[in-house]
């Protein structure tokens, strides 16, 4: 079965820092709404 963005979310929300999401959401399209896709891709390699 195939997890959601919003499961990933939820996995990992508060076990990451703002500092960290700002450093690897830099150039992405998503920073403005908080969170940045690629980055959480890379979280769950």
């Amino acid at each position: 079965m195939k997890t959601t963005l919003g499961e990933l979310w939820q996995r990992i929300t508060g076990r990451i820092s703002a500092t960290d999401l700002t450093e690897m959401c830099q150039k992405c399209e998503w920073v403005g709404y908080g969170y940045c896709h690629e980055g959480l891709a890379k979280l769950t390699r």
